[in-house]
């Protein structure tokens, strides 16, 4: 067995932690931020005091979606996606009829609970559903409506729905 001088093991150690370190500072470039997905900011329709947050995440194979609303009254909600990215109207119609999503035989309808403290939240992972593309959710809306019965737009009918918002691209988070 041969031995190496003690000068040449201490270059060739202190070589292999040089590299290591110019390796690492390598893979530290700057990457892309992740994806900040979508969400639809929630605003109340006539008569109601509902506000809130819906966000959208794609993950492989289909969305996670958050909900955080804050309400006037405790209670049951479903939160619906709609064909339609208006809120216009007072009352949420401009939102479309409910969207039922390509392969799906009804609507997206989240089931939500504010305690008695008028807050609600909510996290579901949908598969298949998708953020974008002509089957996507970008640009269509969401609607908050209260209680547990019809989706069902009625003329004349308040229809229980409580607040309205445009899904669109969420602001990535900045920390400087």
């Amino acid at each position: 067995m041969r031995c190496r001088p003690q000068g040449v093991t201490l270059r060739i150690a202190l070589g292999l932690a040089l590299a290591c370190v110019l390796a690492s500072c390598a893979s530290d470039e700057k990457k892309p931020p992740p994806d900040p997905g979508v969400g639809a900011e929630m605003r109340p329709t006539a008569g109601s005091s509902i506000h809130g947050r819906v966000t959208f995440q794609p993950y492989d194979g289909g969305v996670a979606i958050a909900v955080s609303i804050w309400l006037g009254n405790p209670g049951s909600m479903r939160v619906v996606i709609h064909s339609t990215g208006v809120c216009t109207s007072p009352n949420g119609f401009s939102a479309g009829p409910p969207w039922i999503p390509p392969g799906a035989s009804e609507p997206v309808v989240i089931r939500i609970f504010a305690s008695d403290n008028q807050y609600g939240t909510t996290t579901v992972r949908l598969p298949n559903l998708k953020v974008d593309g002509p089957d996507g959710i970008r640009g269509k809306s969401v609607v908050v409506h209260q209680g547990t019965g019809s989706l069902d737009a009625q003329p004349d009918a308040p229809n229980n729905r409580l607040a309205c918002g445009v899904i669109e691209a969420n602001k990535p988070l900045r920390f400087e």
